[in-house]
C-alpha cells in the first residue's frame, strides 16, 4: 500500500507523521511524507522519502512574523500559509495517486488533501493532534462546565465566521477549478466530513491507523 503523509505545520505537527511514517513503513508500507522543508534532513534521516510543501525560508519568515504579530496579522499569515500549500499538496497526490493502492493521512488544514479527495475519490484519513479542533459546546476546555450552552454556540458560529472570512473564499476559488460546489463553515463541517461511500481499502486504512497510534 502506497500511504502519502501530510504534515503542513510546526514541529509539533510534524513529529507524530513522522513517528506514524516509521510505523507504517516498519509494518510494509510504502510512505512518502509531505512537510515544510525546515524539517527536511530530520525526515531523511529517518530513511522516510520526503517531498517539500513549504520551503524552509518561507517557514522562518511566517515564524518570525507569527512571534511578533497581533493577532488579525497572524491570522492573516496564518492563512496565507496554508493557502500557500494547496495546490502543491494536490498535485503531489494527484500525480501518485493509484485507485485502491493510495491512501492518505492529513492534517485538516492540509486542505489540498481534502479537495483531492473530493475531486480524484482519494481514500483520506483526517488527522487531528490538537484537542481544540475535537469541537463540543459541551466540553470547552477553556469554559467551566456550568456555562450556559448559547456561549460556547456563539463562540463556535464567530470562530467559523473568522475563519470562513479569511479562507473560504480561497478554498472555494480553487475549489471551483474541478466544479465542486462551494462550501461554508470550513472548521465545523467541511475538513471533517465523511464520503459518502467509504472504500474498503479507505475502511481498512482507519482501522490500521487507530491500532498504530494504540500501539
Amino acid at each position: 500500500m502506497q500511504i502519502l503523509l501530510v504534515s503542513i505545520g510546526s514541529l509539533g505537527d510534524t513529529l507524530p507523521f513522522l513517528a506514524l511514517a516509521r510505523k507504517l513503513r516498519d509494518h510494509g508500507g510504502d510512505v512518502l511524507l509531505m512537510a515544510n522543508g525546515h524539517y527536511r534532513s530530520m525526515i531523511e534521516s529517518e530513511g522516510i522519502p520526503f517531498l517539500e510543501t513549504l520551503t524552509s525560508r518561507q517557514y522562518t519568515d511566517y515564524a518570525k512574523l507569527q512571534a511578533n504579530a497581533a493577532v488579525r496579522e497572524s491570522l492573516r499569515a496564518t492563512g496565507e500559509m496554508l493557502l500557500s500549500q494547496v495546490d502543491k499538496v494536490y498535485e503531489a497526490i494527484r500525480e501518485r495517486y493509484v485507485p485502491g493502492k493510495t491512501v492518505v493521512a492529513a492534517q485538516g488544514y492540509a486542505v489540498g488533501a481534502r479537495i483531492a479527495q473530493e475531486s480524484l475519490g482519494v481514500p483520506l484519513a483526517t488527522v487531528h493532534m490538537q484537542p481544540m479542533w475535537m469541537r463540543s459546546i459541551h466540553e470547552v476546555p477553556t469554559l467551566p462546565r456550568w456555562m450556559p450552552l448559547f456561549l460556547p454556540r456563539m463562540m463556535d458560529r464567530l470562530l467559523d465566521f473568522a475563519v470562513d472570512k479569511g479562507l473560504a473564499g480561497p478554498i472555494n476559488q480553487y475549489r471551483s477549478k474541478f466544479a465542486l460546489p462551494p462550501i461554508s463553515r470550513v472548521l465545523k463541517y467541511w475538513w471533517n466530513r465523511s464520503e459518502e461511500h467509504t472504500s474498503e481499502l479507505q475502511s481498512q486504512f482507519r482501522i490500521s491507523y487507530a491500532v498504530f497510534c494504540l500501539k
